[in-house]
């Protein structure tokens, strides 16, 4: 797979892009900048990666009488974190509220042991109080990347698998749209790209325990 456990910097991706599509973009280094990190943020949200998992940690708001939690910049999406249910731990004796999906939350509505996600307002609410605002909650989720930086390295996805981004870069759709002479180089590049996904998933499936 190349550069086993090398990481590559921003600026070596870049070059090894511009060899997969044969220097056929005319891009800004601005742009194939933002195209790396687009594909990173692509990778990021393809599946619950081991690597992109954390913990939030915090306290209850209140906002009348609505009991929430405001969503961190960094977040993904939840994943499951006991008995194949997202759960929300609230309190010194963690207790256990189960999120639901946002279409069912009238069903739970003043139900306590609830919550759903807000995305519109990037925030979780409870279905009813869960005991009084300034609680302390915990809940896991899988966040997304921040950017990186020009001449920076990325820390998702491991560094074995960094010449997958330059393989991503090649086959984005914007890319190929604005630049007809990368279509030729498509076919190839998806495959080098799909290989690396496979591989990707495979490490990370040694990474759960069920």
């Amino acid at each position: 797979m190349g550069n086993e456990n090398i990481n590559m910097t921003t600026t070596e991706i870049i070059s090894l892009f511009n060899l997969f599509v044969a220097d056929s973009t005319e891009l800004s280094d601005t742009e194939e900048l933002a195209l790396l990190n687009r594909v990173i943020g692509k990778i990021a949200l393809d599946r619950p990666w081991e690597s992109l998992k954390t913990e939030a940690t915090g306290t209850i708001l209140v906002s009348g009488s609505i009991y929430y939690i405001t969503l961190l910049s960094d977040f993904g999406f939840l994943v499951e974190n006991k008995d194949n249910k997202k759960i929300i731990f609230v309190g010194s004796n963690h207790a256990e509220y189960e999120v639901v999906s946002f279409s069912n939350r009238r069903d739970y509505r003043d139900t306590g042991g609830y919550a759903y996600l807000d995305l519109v307002n990037n925030r979780i609410v409870f279905t009813a109080n869960p005991s009084s605002a300034g609680s302390s909650y915990e809940f896991d989720y899988c966040k997304i990347p921040a950017d990186v930086a020009s001449g920076g390295t990325p820390t998702f996805p491991p560094a074995r698998f960094h010449p997958m981004i330059a393989a991503g870069m090649s086959v984005d759709e914007l890319m190929i749209e604005q630049f007809p002479k990368a279509q030729s180089y498509t076919i190839e590049n998806q495959a080098k790209y799909n290989s690396y996904l496979r591989d990707l998933a495979y490490w990370n499936s040694q990474l759960q325990i069920s």
